[in-house]
């Protein structure tokens, strides 16, 4: 039994190893999308930073945009991000964006934000800065 748990741990932890979620910081929400499209719920946030971002994934570091997609309908936890996201564009306060470092969607080609290739990276978290 001992070694049954030591190899479900094993794999558990092996299949988590690569991905890492980081805090990208200081951001000004320009846009927020919500939309359905080819059975997945989307969130989109067209993001300003005065420096460049630079996430190694080409639809966020050339057009600001971060995703969150999702099979079926949005939860809980993605409706409080979108009304994070719009509460923090009305007021006009920074954001911060937590990234899925290993989620990069530079599948297809759509018409918001200049038409860019993909989603971009793929966001697990908002925090709103106080003023």
């Amino acid at each position: 039994m001992k070694y049954i748990i030591m190899i479900f741990l094993g794999i558990f932890m092996a299949g988590q190893a690569g991905a890492q979620k980081v805090w990208e910081r200081g951001f000004e929400v320009k846009d927020v999308l919500i939309y359905s499209m080819a059975g997945y719920g989307i969130v989109t946030a067209k993001l300003e930073k005065d420096s460049g971002i630079d996430t190694g994934c080409v639809p966020t570091d050339h057009h600001g945009i971060f995703s969150y997609w999702v099979e079926g309908n949005f939860n809980s936890r993605v409706q409080t991000w979108v009304s994070g996201l719009l509460a923090a564009q009305a007021q006009g306060v920074e954001v911060d964006i937590l990234i899925d470092t290993d989620q990069c969607n530079t599948a297809g080609q759509w018409d918001a934000f200049g038409a860019p290739a993909g989603l971009g990276q793929r966001f697990a978290g908002v925090r709103v800065k106080t003023p």
